[in-house]
């Protein structure tokens, strides 16, 4: 929120964690709170003085909830691009790395290598508040954690919160049975014999179906060309193996602009708005080598962004069980009409692309995995969330910050293996 110590209440229950502030332009703070039994519809802070603000909640599963932080830190990072925290030194294994980042200016945020972006949200032209996540499996010092962002040399903060894995359930134990002393037999008559019985035939139980271990996301990966270039660069989403299927979205200007992608990565869609931009999705499975980065070429030079999310669990040989595209002209709404599924817990994989550089309010449900913009005149967008059922979507509606601009959205579900 602005500015520098304004005070800020939170809900009742919430628990500061960290509170860091700028030399003059922000003031940012940190809660943890463990949810009751009930819990309202939403939560409001207040601010001893108005002014713009943003912010986000995550929600975790499996994290200790009698002392869930088990390290923090927070860092101030003045007049830089780099939106950089010296880190924390962890005391258990496992522990679930929170990295969220407070900005001067309305801008996005590439995370740092091996996060996910979890959310990302501006104010009209003076706050920028995002959050991104990693598990970090080992126990002591984190190092450095590095990132950037795209609104110029503005100042901003980190805040890196390290929460505890919830504690192993202790097994019970067995008790040790009693010896109990043999009797010593006692001499009987030799028995008439008895006739056998003959067996009543059980049923053979049926076996019960292995469950489907479903799709997730393994690691994003973003890129942006600046002021404009005749290429975009995208990396290797993290931890990427063999058989993982990937999805690329490409926005550059302008519309009809021809687009070559790496070798092996097939077209899904393509839309382009009447006149800015063009854009495309593309799928590509992940061979036994793959390399450190990809290569998007274009035919007329333009600014670019685009980004990589890596799943597991897709069906490798048809990834794709249908998908949509759709031009939204001149407004703030990031629409699509929906698609029909054929298969059940397809991941929706929702892409937008936008004509000026802002930020997106993903639809309801979704999750955002990467947002990022070139200099002014591109952003690309990627949320997805899981449609357990089988049949129609329904349309997906969400909003951009940017005004009544142009905007193209891609819908695509994934089918699981």
């Amino acid at each position: 929120v602005q500015k520098a110590g304004n005070t800020i209440t939170a809900p009742t229950g919430w628990n500061l964690v960290l509170r860091q502030d700028s030399s003059s332009s922000i003031s940012t703070a940190s809660y943890v709170h463990v949810a009751g039994s009930t819990e309202p519809a939403s939560y409001t802070w207040s601010f001893g003085t108005a002014g713009q603000a943003s912010g986000g909640i995550a929600s975790y599963i499996g994290v200790n909830t009698t002392t869930p932080v088990d390290a923090s830190h927070a860092q101030y990072n003045s007049s830089t691009s780099n939106v950089n925290n010296s880190g924390v030194t962890t005391t258990t294994a496992y522990d679930m790395l929170v990295y969220a980042v407070g900005i001067t200016v309305p801008t996005t945020v590439n995370v740092p290598a091996g996060f996910t972006q979890e959310w990302s949200v501006t104010s009209n032209t003076l706050t920028t508040s995002e959050m991104s996540q990693e598990i970090f499996a080992s126990i002591g010092a984190t190092g450095t954690i590095h990132g950037t962002h795209n609104g110029g040399a503005n100042s901003n903060i980190t805040l890196l919160i390290a929460l505890k894995p919830a504690p192993a359930a202790t097994p019970t134990p067995t008790p040790t049975a009693t010896p109990t002393p043999t009797p010593t037999a006692t001499p009987t008559p030799t028995p008439t014999p008895t006739p056998t019985p003959t067996p009543t035939p059980m049923p053979t139980p049926t076996p019960m179906p292995t469950p489907t271990p479903g799709i997730s996301l393994r690691a994003v990966a973003t890129g942006n060309n600046g002021a404009g270039d005749s290429t975009l660069t995208i990396g290797l989403p993290d931890g990427t193996t063999s058989g993982d299927v990937m999805i690329a979205y490409v926005v550059v200007q302008t519309a009809s602009n021809g687009i070559t992608p790496p070798a092996g990565w097939n077209l899904v869609l393509r839309q382009d708005t009447s006149s800015s931009i063009t854009t495309a999705t593309y799928v590509h499975v992940a061979g036994s080598s793959e390399p450190a980065s990809y290569i998007w070429s274009f035919g007329t030079a333009g600014e670019a962004s685009g980004g990589i999310a890596s799943y597991i669990g897709v069906n490798n040989t048809t990834p794709v069980d249908t998908s949509n595209a759709q031009y939204n002209s001149s407004t703030s709404n990031v629409d699509n009409s929906g698609v029909t599924t054929t298969t059940a817990n397809d991941m929706l994989v929702y892409v937008v692309g936008i004509d000026p550089a802002t930020t997106v309010n993903v639809p309801a449900g979704f999750t955002e995995q990467w947002s990022t913009s070139s200099s002014s005149l591109t952003t690309s967008e990627m949320s997805q969330e899981i449609f357990a059922s089988t049949g129609a979507t329904g349309a997906i509606h969400g909003t951009l910050n940017g005004g009544a601009n142009d905007n193209i959205t891609i819908l695509i579900a994934l089918e699981p293996a």
